[in-house]
């Protein structure tokens, strides 16, 4: 137990130390630590439970992209401190300002027997380990999906099965209400890392995807 609250108070400290408050514009926490450690292939039914889902709407069963970050930065702090909602900002480095659905939700675990994997800003994150080294955050994104002209705002169509490109991807937070104490805005930024085309086409040839993924 000494060794876990020595942790978690190591953790909170390391926020803190990363975080910057800037007159009228609010604070902003900085992570300069984000790397990728690893990309595989997943289900989707392993990720999202159907029974949130409409029954016109419930998805149907396809691949996705598994990108596993590492940063020794606690985003479920940031959540119970400051109230801040997390989530990835991922884009095509090559055309970022063209919106795509390629996915922006984070998870703390992955999927297990009976359960579904936790997203970061659960109101019951995962007890911290006590272990002192990095966090493994956990990104599924999608392998192809349609254009979408007239949504809001309008999306475009991919295929990294058939058409992989490097894609950019960041963490991003705001906390929902200015902190109380100074009325400030809070922020996260992290460091923008690089998941090569190389890097999806190996992934997907491995896991032998031979067939477009349905949408």
């Amino acid at each position: 137990m000494a060794t876990s609250n020595s942790a978690l108070t190591v953790s909170r400290a390391l926020l803190v130390a990363l975080t910057g408050c800037i007159a009228l514009s609010g604070c902003i926490t900085t992570v300069h630590d984000l790397a990728i450690a690893g990309v595989s292939v997943t289900n989707s039914d392993e990720w999202f439970d159907p029974r949130i889902y409409v029954p016109e709407s419930k998805p149907t069963r396809r691949s996705l992209l598994r990108v596993d970050l590492t940063t020794q930065v606690d985003f479920s702090e940031a959540l119970l401190r400051w109230e801040m909602l997390i989530h990835a900002d991922v884009v095509f480095c090559s055309h970022p300002h063209d919106e795509a659905q390629l996915g922006y939700s984070l998870y703390t675990s992955t999927p297990q027997a009976g359960e579904f994997p936790r997203g970061v800003n659960s109101l019951h994150p995962d007890k911290y380990s006590g272990a002192a080294g990095k966090r493994t955050y956990y990104l599924p994104l999608n392998i192809a999906r349609p254009a979408s002209p007239s949504s809001i705002p309008p999306t475009i169509g991919f295929d990294l099965l058939n058409n992989p490109e490097d894609i950019c991807i960041s963490v991003r937070g705001a906390s929902s209400l200015p902190w109380i104490w100074t009325m400030k805005s809070r922020y996260l930024r992290s460091n923008t890392v690089r998941l090569s085309s190389a890097a999806i086409r190996e992934a997907l040839r491995s896991e032998q995807l031979t067939e477009r993924p349905s949408n």
